[in-house]
């Protein structure tokens, strides 16, 4: 698969972002299967809990049920509850009268979004 010569790169010492950059994108259970179409594919139990961390609402899931503040800045609520505060630069993010609300701070830009609608980042990225 197009995804093998630069994780194996990586694999190698490499350097990560360039490689990465290098692999096509796409949602991990259809490259999966990919993978295992082609005979390419191996199941390993591990003694661990999958988390998937793909989107901003997964990660607060996280966070809320492990019972932990998320490290960047801080999230400053009135009058709103379930919002998710996230910033680079750690800057206060404060929400006022909202609910179930992402807020993002990070060196590109700003996202702010309903949880619900998390996955639809990428097509914001894109504009």
């Amino acid at each position: 698969p197009d995804w093998y010569g630069p994780l194996d790169e990586i694999v190698k010492g490499a350097e990560v972002n360039g490689n990465f950059s290098r692999m096509p994108k796409g949602a991990i259970e259809e490259i999966t299967k990919q993978v295992h179409l082609v005979g390419g594919s191996l199941v390993i139990e591990l003694p661990f809990k999958w988390i998937d961390f793909g989107t901003w609402e997964s990660l607060d899931k996280y966070y809320a049920d492990e019972g932990l503040t998320p490290p960047n800045g801080g999230l400053i609520e009135i009058e709103g509850e379930n919002n998710f505060g996230w910033s680079e630069s750690k800057k206060k993010i404060a929400v006022i009268g909202l609910d179930h609300v992402v807020v993002v701070e990070g060196e590109g830009g700003i996202l702010v979004c309903r949880k619900d609608l998390c996955g639809r980042v990428g097509e914001a990225a894109k504009s």
